[in-house]
């Protein structure tokens, strides 16, 4: 979507494996990076994926998105979450399905720059499937709340220096989210802050709450609420500083169709036209145009 004139368009004839729940992220400038997906789940197979692929962004905006294999994970995992760090793309936890009974995993794996395999990287404190991951400007990677199986949800948050020599320290302890929040989308802003958005727990109604962290304070806040409960859904700071949402589903409606963004200076959400007359439960299947220019993991 443009950011000045609101207009989507559609990629859904794009030549990717058929995957839900995938990570996603963006690697390198707009202009001249790529859009990464790895694993995820098949439901015609009944089985999480361990294959990856990529688009390069200038194809992908000029209509003609050509899908490069890439290396597959170590490991299949669903709802990983994907952050693309200075010196490598990290896949954060995941699970071994996306539904409640699923085993969810400590483990990270790494794909340095010019790497042609996966490797195993610091293994996180906690399990975190579906967590909210994204990097700070200082290159820290955030991995925030979660499911950690057994029915338990997290509140919990940990952060890694993104660098090769960060990630041999491993993760540590960061503030706690005031909820726990499974399916939450994170971006960092160009306020300089950490933003969580939506997600929810087991089978309750998916949350509309929003809370954004400044590392320098150590603490979240309360932001503005979103216009409806989502979770599973794609968010992004757009090159014109507002935060854009859209997708998911909750408990009620199921699919999710309509997008929104805020204005950090007014702190009010703007309702956007809806892109699509019915959009995916998981949203990251659709990439929106806003969503690639402003180079968030979704």
């Amino acid at each position: 979507m443009q950011p000045m004139a609101p207009r989507w368009r559609s990629y859904s004839r794009l030549p990717m494996a058929s995957r839900c729940a995938a990570g996603i992220c963006c690697k390198g400038g707009a202009g001249a990076g790529q859009l990464l997906v790895a694993g995820g789940f098949d439901f015609s197979q009944e089985e999480s994926l361990a294959s990856c692929e990529a688009i390069d962004i200038a194809d992908l905006l000029a209509e003609r998105p050509a899908v490069q294999a890439c290396p597959s994970l170590q490991h299949a995992r669903a709802c990983p979450g994907l952050a693309a760090a200075s010196e490598a793309v990290l896949a954060v936890g995941g699970g071994s399905s996306m539904f409640t009974a699923a085993e969810a995993f400590r483990s990270v794996e790494v794909l340095r720059t010019a790497a042609t395999k996966w490797q195993y990287g610091p293994t996180l404190q906690r399990p975190r499937c579906a967590a909210g991951v994204c990097v700070s400007s200082a290159g820290h990677v955030y991995a925030i709340s979660g499911y950690a199986g057994n029915d338990c949800y997290e509140e919990s948050v940990e952060w890694a220096d993104g660098s090769s020599e960060g990630l041999l320290r491993g993760w540590f302890a960061g503030p706690a989210l005031s909820q726990a929040r499974a399916g939450c989308a994170a971006c960092f802003g160009p306020d300089g802050r950490v933003w969580v958005l939506g997600g929810g727990c087991d089978e309750s109604a998916s949350l509309d709450t929003v809370e954004c962290l400044d590392p320098r304070e150590g603490r979240w806040c309360q932001a503005p609420c979103m216009p409806g409960r989502r979770r599973c859904f794609a968010a992004s700071f757009g090159i014109d500083r507002k935060l854009y949402i859209y997708g998911g589903w909750n408990r009620e409606r199921w699919h999710e169709d309509s997008a929104a963004r805020l204005d950090l200076r007014s702190l009010r959400w703007e309702t956007l036209p809806s892109p699509v007359s019915e959009a995916p439960a998981q949203a990251n299947s659709v990439i929106p145009y806003h969503f690639v220019s402003g180079c968030t993991a979704l």
